[in-house]
């Protein structure tokens, strides 16, 4: 009789926690929005040196020597070495096509040489690299972007806000549904393309350009806020 007895009570026991595990929860999902408008703190400028000789260690030695006359321009300007850092370094074959007979005649080696500096986005720290750039290059063609420098910091605020937004919209649901809120059962967080860099803009820059139109082309850098978003998603429990 008494294992009758307990045998009844653990099937019970079973029922009740088979029933308890497949109950179905009520939940509230809500989505919150971080948003920034960041001023940009740093800026890059990105540019080629190119040389192109039929002799293959003429033309890396024509550009070591062009490489090194800008370096060191640049670290007289106060371009710290850190400062200074190569993206990309190459050598190819280079051709012009003869389009009447259809041939290729080789032109020579050109050697590449990418160079990107890091500097403040002030307007002086620019100008000292764009000086030192026609101090020690005729011509040459560069880019010039912003971004911002403390990208954990700003993530971390976007996160921050996109917490505070939803935790406010989940409030006034279940205060206007008249549902309590208890805890969080799952949060995702959605911040995969956060922007921390401007678009690039092209240029050409020259020794005359910078004596004669520079003043109008390089003292008036106030660059646009980069817009930074980044959601949350959080599913409440409810009752």
């Amino acid at each position: 009789m008494k294992n009758i007895k307990l045998i009844i009570l653990l099937v019970t026991l079973l029922n009740v926690t088979s029933y308890a595990q497949h109950k179905t929860l009520n939940t509230l999902s809500v989505t919150g929005k971080g948003t920034l408008n960041t001023k940009p703190d740093i800026a890059n400028i990105n540019f080629n040196l190119n040389i192109t000789n039929t002799d293959f260690q003429k033309a890396i030695n024509e550009l070591n020597t062009k490489t090194n006359k800008l370096t060191d321009a640049l670290k007289k300007a106060g371009i710290k070495k850190d400062e200074i850092y190569t993206s990309n370094y190459s050598i190819v074959k280079d051709y012009q096509r003869n389009y009447k007979t259809g041939d290729n005649k080789f032109k020579g080696y050109r050697v590449s040489h990418q160079i990107n500096i890091k500097t403040k986005a002030e307007t002086k720290d620019i100008n000292k690299v764009f000086s030192a750039v026609t101090s020690s290059i005729n011509e040459v063609e560069l880019s010039l972007s912003f971004a911002i420098g403390d990208k954990d910091g700003s993530e971390n605020k976007l996160i921050s806000l996109a917490i505070k937004d939803a935790k406010a919209k989940a409030k006034l649901i279940a205060t206007e549904s008249g549902v309590k809120l208890l805890k969080i059962k799952q949060i995702q967080l959605n911040n995969s393309s956060i922007p921390y860099r401007s678009a690039q803009n092209q240029m050409h820059l020259s020794k005359n350009m910078l004596a004669e139109s520079a003043p109008a082309m390089v003292n008036n850098f106030n660059p646009s806020n980069i817009k930074q978003n980044t959601t949350v998603s959080i599913v409440w429990i409810i009752e």
